[in-house]
C-alpha cells in the first residue's frame, strides 16, 4: 500500500508546530469518509484545548486565525488536554466515532502525524488500537446500522460480508475458511464463486515457490544449491558476487537484485525457450547488493529460481507444474501462462477451489512436509536484511508475505524495521497479489482463509486486505470461543484506523477510476520476464 499525500486542508493556529497542518487534514479526510459512508450524513465535530475553550479544529467548516496575538494566546504545552464535541443532527451514535478519533487528535497534539503509515512521527496500529481508536467488524456492522440476523456462530461473518458488499468496499468476492479436517465457512458475494477462473498476479509467488521447494522435498535441489550448479550461464567466478547466489536468495527474494530485468522480445511469444529465456534476462540485469543483504519484491527471483528447477529436472514447466503442484493437489482449474515459458512470478489464472485445496494439505502438512513447510515459513527478511519488506504488508518468507499489516508505522525505520512482537508470535503466512485476492495460513490456530477476489488495479484493489484485518481476528474468536467484543478484538489488531477508513475511501469510485480487468496485465505492468505487483 502506497501512503498517500494529503491536502493541507486548514489554516491553523500554532498550538502545535505548524508542519502539523497536514496532520489535521487526516483527521478531516476520515471524517469525509466516515460521512460518505453514510456512518454519519450530517454532524459537526470540534476539537477545543485549554480554558476558556479554544478551537483548534472544526468539520465541516475550516478554522483559520487571521490574528497574531490570537496565534500567540493559543500556544500550548506539547499535547495539551483537549475535548472531543460532536453533535449528530441526524441522531445517530456519536460514541463509536469519538472513539475512533479520539486517539488521532491525541497524536496531531503530541505533533505526531497519524495519517502517515511509517517514517517519523507516524503513529502505529498497535498504538492506536489499544487507545480503542479503531473500526471493529462489530463496529463496521453498528456504524451501517445493521441488524444482527439469527444464525450459527458464523453469522457475524456474513452479516459483515453483506455489508461490506452493501457499501461497495467489494462486490463479487468469497469468503472462505477451513482446516485440516476441511472447510468450515464459505459464503458468496456477487458473480465470484469458488470455481470462477481468476487472474492472480502476485498470487503466483506463493504456489510457485511451493512448486519448487517441491524438488527440495525430493532431493532434486537443496536451497544451499548456488545458481551455478545447475545453470551453465551463470557466473562462477568467485571474484562475482552473482556466483554466491544460492536457491534460498531467490526464494526470499534476497538475490541481490534490486531491479527487474527485460529479456529479449522474442519472449513475448508463447512459444520461447524459457531457459533461453532467463539466460537472456540474466544479461540484461545487474545486481545491485550483495546476496543476502537487502529484500526486493520483484519477479526475476522466481523466474531465475524456475530456471533452475528446469535445468534440474530436464522438464518444462508446464510438466514441473503437474509433477509438483496441481497433480499433488488435485488443482484442475489452474493455469500459468504462457504454457512453456511462464511468468514464474504473476502468471497464474486459478480458482478459490483450487487454492483452497492448497492451503489445506499445507496445513496439514500433506503437501511438502513440515521440514521444508517450516523452511519456508520463517522470517526470512528480518534485519539486518535492510530493506526487510515493504513497510505494509510485513517481511518475506518464501514466495509470500510473513504477514504484519503496516508494521513499518511508528518505526523510523521504515521498511527496514522489525516486525512486532505480537506479528512474530501470530507467525502469518500470507500470499496477497496485486488483484486483491488473499489467502493466508493461520497455524497457531489450524485454519486456512482466503479472500476470493479479482479486483480492478486501479480500483479496489487495495480494499479486501482491510477485510482481513477486521474479520480474521473474528474468525479467530470464533475458533476459539473467545469473546466477540472491541476490548478483544482491538488487542489483536482488528480494527481499521482512521487513515484505513480514508484509504478505503480513496480506492472506490468516484475518487478512483475503474479500467477494465485484463489478463495478462497491462503493459505499464508487465515486461518480458519481469514485473512487479
Amino acid at each position: 500500500m502506497a501512503e498517500h499525500r494529503r491536502p493541507m486542508i486548514f489554516l491553523l493556529a500554532c498550538l502545535v508546530p505548524c508542519q502539523a497542518a497536514e496532520a489535521w487534514g487526516s483527521l478531516h479526510d476520515g471524517l469525509q469518509a466516515w460521512e460518505a459512508f453514510k456512518f454519519d450524513t450530517d454532524f459537526t465535530y470540534e476539537v477545543t484545548v485549554g480554558q476558556p475553550p479554544k478551537t483548534v479544529f472544526s468539520y465541516p467548516h475550516k478554522t483559520t486565525f487571521n490574528n497574531k496575538s490570537q496565534h500567540s494566546q493559543l500556544e500550548a504545552p506539547h499535547n495539551p488536554k483537549f475535548n472531543i464535541n460532536i453533535v449528530s443532527k441526524t441522531g445517530a451514535k456519536t460514541e463509536l466515532l469519538r472513539n475512533v478519533t479520539t486517539p488521532h487528535v491525541a497524536a496531531i497534539l503530541g505533533s505526531q502525524d497519524p495519517g502517515a503509515t511509517q517514517g517519523k512521527g507516524s503513529v502505529s496500529r498497535e498504538h492506536l488500537l489499544a487507545q480503542g481508536g479503531g473500526l471493529t467488524l462489530p463496529g463496521l456492522l453498528e456504524a451501517a446500522g445493521a441488524k444482527p440476523k439469527k444464525g450459527d456462530k458464523w453469522q457475524i461473518l456474513r452479516d459483515a460480508v453483506d455489508v461490506w458488499a452493501s457499501l461497495q468496499f467489494d462486490v463479487n468476492f468469497t469468503v472462505n475458511i477451513g482446516t485440516a479436517e476441511g472447510t468450515l465457512f464459505t459464503y458468496t458475494k456477487g458473480s465470484t464463486g469458488m470455481h470462477t477462473r481468476l487472474p492472480g498476479a502476485s498470487l503466483s509467488k506463493w504456489p510457485a515457490a511451493l512448486m519448487i521447494s517441491g524438488l527440495v522435498a525430493d532431493g532434486t535441489l537443496s536451497y544451499d544449491d548456488k545458481a551455478n550448479k545447475h545453470l551453465k550461464w551463470w557466473a562462477s567466478d568467485p571474484k562475482d558476487p552473482r556466483s554466491n547466489i544460492t536457491l534460498r536468495h531467490f526464494l526470499t527474494f534476497q538475490s541481490g537484485y534490486m531491479k527487474d530485468g527485460h529479456a529479449p522480445l522474442k519472449c513475448m511469444l508463447p512459444s520461447a525457450d524459457y531457459l533461453t529465456c532467463a539466460e537472456g534476462l540474466y544479461k540484461n540485469q545487474k545486481l545491485g547488493a550483495p546476496p543476502g543483504t537487502s529484500f526486493a519484491y520483484l519477479s526475476c527471483h522466481l523466474q531465475f529460481a524456475g530456471a533452475m528447477a528446469v535445468a534440474a529436472t530436464g522438464l518444462s514447466p508446464d510438466k514441473l507444474f503437474q509433477k509438483y503442484l496441481y497433480g499433488p493437489l488435485d488443482m484442475t482449474e489452474t493455469t500459468w501462462t504462457p504454457l512453456k515459458n511462464p511468468q514464474m512470478a504473476t502468471g497464474i489464472t486459478t480458482t478459490g477451489s483450487d487454492f483452497e485445496k492448497m492451503m489445506h494439505k499445507m496445513l496439514s502438512y500433506e503437501f511438502l512436509g513440515k521440514k521444508v513447510l517450516d523452511e519456508m515459513e520463517r522470517d526470512w527478511s528480518a534485519p539486518p536484511v535492510s530493506p526487510s519488506g515493504d513497510g505494509w504488508f510485513g517481511h518475506y518468507g518464501m514466495g509470500h508475505w510473513f504477514d504484519c499489516i503496516g508494521y513499518a508505522a511508528g518505526q523510523e525505520a521504515g521498511a527496514s524495521a522489525p516486525l512486532t512482537e505480537f506479528c512474530l508470535g501470530e507467525s502469518i503466512q500470507a500470499g496477497p497479489g496485486a488483484y486483491a485476492y488473499f489467502p493466508l495460513i493461520d497455524r497457531k490456530r489450524g485454519y486456512y482463509f482466503q479472500i476470493v477476489v479479482a479486483e480492478d488495479s486501479s480500483c479496489r484493489s487495495e480494499i479486501p486486505e482491510y477485510l482481513r484485518v477486521i474479520a480474521k481476528p473474528v474468525v479467530d474468536a470464533i475458533i476459539e470461543g473467545t469473546p466477540i467484543d472491541d476490548k478483544h478484538l482491538l488487542s489483536r489488531m482488528g480494527g481499521l484506523v482512521l487513515r484505513e477508513i480514508t484509504d478505503i475511501y480513496n480506492y472506490i469510485p468516484p475518487q478512483c477510476k475503474p479500467r477494465a480487468l485484463e489478463w495478462p496485465p497491462v503493459a505499464e505492468e508487465m515486461s518480458p520476464q519481469g514485473i512487479v505487483i
